[in-house]
């Protein structure tokens, strides 16, 4: 299994890893630009600042994860994270994508 180290200040080290971040950002550029929507919009819609939605799309790690959730949900690409998530958060991301995030409660 391999491990991701972290830096002091909490970054992610991991270069396999920080290459699948800007690959996510990537993908989360075009998808807002083939909707014609620019980053004011975007953030406006997702309820996140321009400056967060911009480092999410260069792949930063800084950003959370509710954001992250919060984009792909105004993006209607939610429905992805089926496949990385077991049935009980899934359930609650039906309905509404910060359920998760808010009062779900591991028993």
């Amino acid at each position: 299994m391999i491990k991701a180290k972290f830096e002091k200040n909490r970054r992610l080290r991991c270069p396999a890893a920080q290459r699948e971040l800007q690959q996510l950002g990537e993908r989360i550029r075009i998808n807002r630009k083939n909707r014609k929507w620019t980053l004011e919009s975007l953030a406006s819609r997702c309820g996140c600042s321009v400056p967060t939605l911009r480092d999410l799309e260069m792949g930063k790690d800084s950003v959370s994860l509710r954001t992250l959730i919060a984009v792909l949900w105004c993006l209607n690409k939610h429905k992805d994270l089926a496949d990385v998530c077991e049935k009980p958060y899934v359930e609650l991301m039906k309905d509404d994508p910060f359920k998760i995030m808010d009062d779900y409660v591991e028993e």
